[in-house]
């Protein structure tokens, strides 16, 4: 369900400080579809999905302008635990974008009146900082795969990947994954089908952020690691036997069974080193 808070600002800012205690945040504010009017909306999203979505199925995009962090911490957040609750629980879709320390900047050798327009303009970005265009894409694929390969159908819309990870779940009767991930607008092009995308980058593991059933069930996965290991499948199912025999149950023990009656000699000296007969 879509939740605008009142004090939506202060809320971003705070939880994208305590990911990036040393980050500086400028400014926090709505971008790209979310500041349309509501038949703009409705406009766009017939041009792109075919349809037009429901209110609650809209992500709310947020820009966070910050200092002080790197590309890579960016890309952090991007996957974090803490920016998927965001849009799991909000429908906030917070993006970070880097801009220049202009402080710093400004204690350096620089033109006064460079100096009194960005202090007029304290966000203003200088050219060049700014690499390409991110955006976030989402595919539905079978779960055994996590890897978005180059010409595989990608779309905009959660909503729409979850819709067709559903339908093929239990068409193919195996679970699906919703998987996400940025990347470079470069390395995508408009398919036939309205909604849908190509992506013609090289092939790369993208984040799982939902499972379908073969049942038909859709849910959220949590946590940053969100499959099981080979090891933990084989655990679960070994474990039980495991701790049956380490805690001496069963049939062979005596308390609970007939017990193991008229053991064989062993062939070899049994007894331990220094022992009478060792």
């Amino acid at each position: 369900m879509k939740l605008l808070l009142e004090n939506w600002r202060q809320f971003v800012k705070q939880e994208v400080e305590e990911f990036l205690p040393h980050g500086e945040v400028r400014a926090v504010e709505k971008i790209g579809s979310s500041v349309l009017p509501p038949e703009e909306q409705a406009k766009q999203d017939l041009e792109k999905y075919g349809y037009v979505r429901d209110e609650d199925d809209r992500d709310i995009d947020i820009e966070v302008e910050i200092a002080g962090i790197t590309n890579e911490e960016a890309e952090e957040w991007a996957f974090s635990r803490e920016a998927q609750e965001l849009e799991d629980y909000y429908n906030y879709d917070v993006q970070l974008r880097i801009v220049e320390n202009w402080r710093k900047f400004m204690s350096e050798d620089v033109d006064p009146k460079m100096k009194k327009y960005l202090k007029k303009h304290p966000y203003m970005e200088p050219d060049g900082l700014q690499e390409g265009k991110k955006v976030k894409i989402f595919r539905a694929q079978p779960a055994f795969t996590k890897v978005i390969r180059t010409n595989d159908y990608i779309t905009m819309s959660r909503k729409f990947a979850g819709d067709h990870a559903v339908t093929s779940a239990v068409y193919n009767e195996e679970p699906f994954y919703v998987v996400y991930a940025f990347v470079d607008e470069n390395d995508i092009k408009e398919a036939d089908n309205p909604g849908e995308y190509l992506y013609i980058g090289e092939p790369f593991e993208a984040k799982p952020s939902q499972m379908a059933t073969p049942e038909g069930d859709l849910s959220f996965l949590r946590g940053r690691f969100n499959e099981e290991s080979e090891f933990q499948t084989k655990m679960k199912k070994n474990l039980p036997a495991e701790l049956d025999f380490l805690l001496n149950k069963g049939p062979n023990n005596k308390k609970e069974g007939p017990g193991v009656k008229n053991p064989k000699n062993p062939k070899f000296k049994s007894a331990p080193p220094g022992a009478e007969g060792g």
